[in-house]
């Protein structure tokens, strides 16, 4: 005999101080308005919490998410899993102009979101002024599981200042990006290289407002940085690998990027060419990128210009490199979206 599913809530913790709830098992609840588990402040912040060892599994595929928290301060969830209870877990995501701040989410398993869900929501209820704060997401994982064909992201961010993300292996089918930034109340997020995904990984790593942030790769510490024209400016170094096998770029189609297709910026690289090479620019730059160039022969020569991915050189012409010089260049984001000039320094 199927249990009963009970359209609410399995547990509400509203307005509450200095609370532990701990080896739960929830099933059968939530719907597409209530979560499995919710905590909240519709009084006073909900504050000094901790989900310990929480098992989520409600089975209930109209539910808006497994776990909710919302309008409350310092909430710790440790250790559990939320799985086929819609979104695994949404942080600010009621609608509400109260901010949600100090949240951290270890050691959690997430399973079977629901088509077209993201296995954590952040930020995305929340307006006049109101933020998610100061959010961790530490050791956490997550797999597609039975009933799940899309997880067009893994993480969505919006509304949101302070967010660091650190070791979280969230496997996606149908994947969009691994983090999806929307809107411009967005600063302070820090992604963490993530190894394990290197390979994986086939889709954009970032995007911010549907457009692929460059820079951000698997392999790198990534830093979200002010916007240039719409278009967040590199905080972070790229990967230095001047004498990496398979990383010495050769030809006239030379692109800084180490996937295109998922991100990822070459910080020091070699380029080399076994006969006179003119490279009529150096694509995919974006605002703030510093690149050194490792010149393996005295073949390649770099086109002058202030746009379109040219190299403004401190001489005004043409650079034909010379072998065992190294070669520095900051892009200086001009066009605001990739196509602008490095200039030499």
């Amino acid at each position: 005999m199927a249990r009963p599913k009970l359209l609410f809530h399995g547990v509400l913790v509203d307005s509450s101080l200095s609370f532990l709830l701990s080896n739960l098992y929830f099933s059968g609840c939530g719907s597409s308005t209530q979560a499995c588990l919710e905590i909240d402040g519709s009084l006073n912040n909900s504050t000094t919490g901790v989900l310990q060892k929480i098992y989520v599994s409600s089975g209930n595929a109209t539910s808006i998410a497994g776990i909710r928290i919302d309008r409350s301060v310092s909430i710790e969830v440790i250790g559990g899993a939320s799985e086929s209870s819609g979104i695994p877990i949404q942080i600010g995501c009621r609608s509400s102009t109260a901010s949600v701040e100090n949240i951290f989410v270890h050691g959690m398993d997430f399973e079977n979101p629901g088509n077209g869900h993201p296995f954590i929501d952040i930020g995305s209820g929340l307006s006049g002024g109101a933020f998610a704060l100061g959010i961790t997401l530490q050791s956490l994982s997550g797999f597609a599981s039975t009933g799940t064909t899309s997880i067009p992201f893994a993480v969505r961010i919006q509304n949101a200042i302070g967010v660091h993300i650190n070791d979280t292996l969230l496997v996606q089918l149908g994947a969009t990006s691994y983090i999806e930034m929307v809107g411009t109340n967005i600063s302070g997020v820090v992604v963490e290289e993530h190894r394990l995904l290197q390979g994986t990984v086939t889709w954009n790593w970032a995007r911010f407002n549907g457009v692929q942030i460059k820079s951000w790769g698997p392999q790198l510490r990534c830093v979200l940085g002010p916007l240039q024209s719409g278009v967040p400016v590199c905080q972070h170094s790229g990967l230095r690998v001047p004498y990496v096998a398979g990383f010495t770029l050769t030809g006239t189609g030379v692109g800084v990027l180490a996937n295109n297709a998922v991100g990822g910026y070459l910080g020091f690289f070699t380029m080399a060419n076994a006969s006179p090479t003119f490279v009529p620019s150096l694509q995919f730059g974006e605002p703030g990128m510093e690149i050194e160039i490792l010149a393996a022969d005295s073949n390649t020569t770099l086109a002058f210009g202030n746009s379109g991915g040219t190299v403004r050189t401190i001489s005004g012409t043409d650079l034909t490199m010379t072998a065992g010089r190294i070669y520095k260049f900051v892009n200086d984001g001009a066009s605001g979206s990739g196509g602008s000039c490095w200039v030499q320094l």
